[in-house]
């Protein structure tokens, strides 16, 4: 086990030290003088001796320039007892003490003011390619372009067939004379013909005959007036099947009744009209009219 040093004692030590030093060392250095140069020196007096401090008292305060300060403990109390001596000449710098433990971390600072708006960018690389989108509504339309330039003249063409007319068939008829029908039936006849194309229309018989199958158009037109209990019964048979009519029962004025109707035909087709009981028909050839023509040729 080590010798353990109290720290007191090793205080006064150099505190007798220091003492004796003080005292001893100007009578030292005058009789050395003397020695040297005993002859021509004149005797001088000894140097004063230096006086000795009060010793403090042990509750009076240290001051600043205490060559013992305070905060160096001592379990005897021995650092009130020191003589006072005066500051000496400050000592030579120390090192630089070993770096302290990091703080802990401060409070979060408040939110500083935005900064100005940097420099765009450098450009990124492209990405990859996205979906197909939606198709758009359809725009608005545009405006008409500009005339183009005329084309090339083109190759001439084959020498054309030889040109057949196509075939026709139309009649347009009248009646003239009042036609009354008590009872039963009865074709209108005509008295009054104006287009006759093919000879397909009897307007005596008032019968037309198909001769060329297609399509056709037929209509017609009967005037009537108050006449009893008379009315307009009119229909339109095609080989006595009724395609189309018209009905008027008796009214106390005059009106026109108009019919129209369109059916296919083939060769030897008949078309008329008939007029059933009830039905007065007050003669005007050109109010009483039947019409027919070919639409399209099948």
């Amino acid at each position: 086990m080590g010798v353990q040093t109290n720290p007191c004692l090793v205080v006064l030590a150099a505190y007798s030290l220091i003492l004796i030093q003080a005292n001893i060392t100007p009578v030292l250095a005058h009789v050395i003088n003397q020695t040297e140069s005993p002859a021509t020196a004149a005797p001088q007096a000894p140097p004063p001796v230096a006086p000795v401090a009060p010793v403090r008292s042990a509750m009076q305060p240290l001051q600043a320039t205490d060559l013992l300060t305070a905060d160096k403990p001592c379990s005897h109390g021995l650092e009130r007892q020191m003589p006072y001596f005066g500051m000496g000449a400050p000592g030579p710098s120390g090192s630089a003490g070993i770096p302290g433990l990091p703080g802990a971390g401060g409070a979060q600072g408040a939110r500083g003011e935005r900064g100005d708006r940097g420099e765009p960018g450098l450009s990124g690389f492209p990405g990859s390619k996205g979906d197909k989108g939606d198709i758009g509504a359809v725009g608005p339309q545009g405006l008409v372009g500009l005339e183009g330039l005329n084309g090339t003249k083109g190759v001439k063409g084959e020498p054309g067939r030889d040109y057949t007319p196509p075939s026709m068939s139309a009649f347009h008829v009248g009646q003239s004379s009042n036609l009354q029908v008590t009872s039963g039936s009865q074709i209108i006849s005509f008295n009054a013909q104006y287009i006759n194309i093919g000879d397909d229309m009897s307007q005596h018989t008032g019968v037309f005959t198909c001769r060329i199958p297609g399509l056709y158009y037929f209509t017609y037109t009967f005037r009537a007036y108050s006449h009893g209990s008379y009315g307009l019964n009119i229909d339109l048979l095609v080989n006595n099947v009724v395609k189309s009519q018209i009905y008027m029962t008796a009214m106390s004025k005059h009106l026109m009744q108009t019919q129209s109707t369109i059916v296919t035909l083939r060769v030897g087709d008949d078309v008329w009209l008939k007029a059933n009981a009830n039905t007065y028909i007050n003669g005007d050839d050109e109010m009483n009219v039947f019409s027919g023509y070919l639409i399209n040729a099948i």
